[in-house]
Order: structure tokens, then sequence, then C-alpha cells
């Protein structure tokens, strides 16, 4: 995946957990769990930006009729090494996304 830091590397799992009403919709319900690294480095915007640790964990429900996933939820934690000119810095990142379809009226 190409990022403003440079090409990262996603490696993740899903595994189906089961068949479920989601709202008004049938659906099936799927787990991720993965890393997330870095593969190469960008230094475009002035720093170097590399994940020395990535782990990605979530889960999702698609529905078949639509053919589209309606809502999905992942937590992703990083531990982030970050170099500029004058310095290097360690920083852990956590990031909660939450993702839905909503129907318009």
């Amino acid at each position: 995946m190409s990022t403003s830091i440079g090409v990262l590397t996603v490696d993740v799992k899903y595994t189906f957990k089961n068949w479920e009403q989601h709202g008004d919709r049938q659906c099936a319900h799927v787990a991720a769990v993965g890393d997330i690294s870095t593969k190469t480095i960008s230094t475009a915007n002035g720093m170097v930006v590399e994940i020395k640790k990535g782990k990605i964990t979530g889960e999702f429900w698609f529905d078949p009729a639509l053919g589209m996933i309606v809502e999905a939820n992942n937590d992703q934690d990083l531990a982030l090494k970050i170099t500029t000119r004058q310095q290097t810095m360690s920083s852990q990142f956590n990031q909660t996304v939450r993702m839905a379809l909503v129907d318009m009226p």
C-alpha cells in the first residue's frame, strides 16, 4: 500500500465468524487480525517515518445482497520511529476507526 510515508506491507488474516442479522441486513460477520510494517521509506515530506511494530484488529459486516461492506470497525496500534534532520523520536500511535453505511431518507 502506497502512503505519504512510503510503501507499507499489510498482512491480515480474515476469519468468517458467522451469518448474522446486522441492522435490517443479513450479513457475513468477518474478523481481521494482522500486522502493518514499513516496506520502503519516503523522505518526500522532510522526515522519515518507520513503523517499528504495527498491529491491526477489527471486524466487518458484508451484505452480499448489496455487494458491499455495511460496517467496519478496526483498531491500529503502531510504534513509530520518526527522524528529522535534527532529531529522532519514538511515538506510540493508537487509532480506532469506525465506518458504517447510512441510509438516507
